[in-house]
């Protein structure tokens, strides 16, 4: 059965984390000065829509005229409290909608585009991996600007004008359609059941459609410039299990009476135990040492913890030794037209070269070349894991692995901290220390456990 399907924060909450915007005349509009804008009737309809803590929803979308018209994607939306998370699973052929070739510019059909297309809200940043079977690359952006494949949130349907692609914005709109924003006026009017909330500024007008004897659901959006329709939506409800849920959105653009899109919600359900509890880029396939296109060109990689540049990546890896994980290692080679073998062996010799320089530089030989003697907490957490779930010799020997990348890292962070950290000794400055040890913790809790768990298959999926 259906539950309630207000998922994850309400996109005015949810953009509350993103980059100013700027109205036409200059003045700032933030998406916080967007809400405090809102009249009150609006602000109780959104929060009475209150977010389940986990959810997944399974929808379909439907593509309506244009080159891939008829097209139907089958789609997952998940959400936990800080994460936002869609697969695009394609058609029943694995095809996916059209897409532009980022180096030639030339429109992909649908049909030959496959693979699970993977998109993540997560720490501020739009998530994308292209292919969930490939984690070499992928792009991450700020989550206010201009992104193919955003995740949807179906918490904001029916208040949003139109479902975009490329990127949503408070209220779902461009950054172009809210300029003047700050100066909207509100009225309201009663149409029987139906009551007309309208937001006039400028020259643009939005309408919301909000149907008081389901619940308060808006059952149309509407965006108009110049008294001129540009773009509109249309959601419909359905009584479950006691809650309101929208079980089909249609998006048409301009006056036209076709729409271009349709969403139908095929299964929704919140808070059960078998729903991921905490999302992370790795859930989507990025790893340590992915390659990730970012929105000012500057190729970066995540680690586990943050997001690194190229500059950051060679230190760690080369200098300090925290290599990936075996399989991303072999997709590497695999990728550079090199068995596994010839792969390492230019690593190697790569390591090699830098660590020289590295010398020649500070002086001293690369901390981290040998290995701990000491046990610490972590081998003991480690151990007692592999026990409790009783990983076989070559999980196990894999939860070792982990376990050695992870201490890499943590030590890393601290070897490049140390004189900050030893300042903050001398001077009893507890706060700053513990902005450093949340640095460990983060890497045990973000990167060890959630590792380990994979590992041991220890994720409940659904039945």
């Amino acid at each position: 059965m259906y539950s309630r399907l207000s998922v994850g924060l309400p996109l005015l909450f949810l953009i509350l984390v993103s980059a100013p915007v700027f109205s036409g005349n200059g003045v700032e509009v933030t998406a916080a000065t967007v809400r405090e804008r809102l009249p009150a009737r609006l602000k109780t309809i959104i929060a009475d829509k209150a977010a389940a803590r986990t959810s997944q929803i399974e929808w379909s979308l439907k593509w309506i005229g244009g080159r891939d018209d008829g097209l139907i994607e089958r789609h997952i939306t998940r959400t936990t409290p800080d994460a936002l998370w869609q697969s695009n699973l394609g058609d029943e052929r694995g095809g996916h909608q059209s897409a532009v070739d980022a180096e030639t510019g030339e429109i992909i059909p649908g049909g030959e585009l496959t693979g699970t297309r993977n998109s993540l809200l997560y720490d501020g940043y739009a998530w994308h991996m292209p292919d969930g079977g490939r984690r070499l690359t992928g792009s991450i952006s700020p989550f206010h600007e201009r992104q193919r494949d955003l995740p949807f949130d179906f918490s904001a349907a029916g208040w949003q004008p139109r479902w975009s692609e490329i990127g949503q914005n408070v209220l779902g709109l461009h950054v172009s359609q809210l300029e003047g924003f700050e100066s909207a006026t509100f009225t309201s009017h009663e149409q029987g059941p139906i009551e007309l909330i309208v937001a006039e500024y400028e020259d643009k007008r939005i309408e919301w459609s909000v149907d008081q004897t389901r619940g308060d659901c808006p059952t149309r959006a509407a965006f108009y410039r110049g008294g001129a329709l540009e773009a509109s939506s249309t959601t419909e409800w359905a009584l479950s299990e006691g809650r309101w849920i929208p079980v089909r959105m249609q998006f048409f653009r301009g006056p036209e009476e076709k729409p271009v899109q349709e969403i139908t919600v095929d299964r929704a359900t919140f808070d059960q135990p078998w729903h991921a509890q905490s999302i992370t880029p790795e859930d989507i396939g990025v790893m340590y040492g992915t390659q990730l296109r970012s929105w000012n060109d500057w190729p970066m990689s995540w680690d586990g913890t943050r997001v690194l540049s190229s500059q950051e990546l060679t230190e760690l890896m080369y200098v300090y030794g925290v290599q990936p994980d075996p399989a991303f290692l072999e997709e590497w080679a695999e990728a550079s037209e090199m068995s596994v073998e010839e792969f390492t062996h230019w690593q190697n010799e790569v390591t090699e070269k830098v660590r020289e320089e590295y010398f020649r530089e500070h002086g001293e030989s690369p901390w981290l070349l040998t290995r701990w003697k000491e046990r610490d907490e972590w081998d003991v957490f480690v151990e007692k894991f592999v026990e409790e779930h009783q990983l076989d010799e070559p999980r196990a020997k894999k939860a070792g692995d982990i376990l050695e990348r992870c201490k890499r890292l943590r030590d890393y962070y601290k070897r490049k901290n140390i004189r900050e950290i030893r300042e903050a000794e001398r001077a009893g400055n507890a706060a700053k220390l513990a902005r450093y040890e949340a640095i460990t913790q983060r890497i045990f809790e973000t990167v060890l456990v959630p590792g380990l768990k994979r590992l041991a298959g220890d994720r409940k999926r659904m039945p």
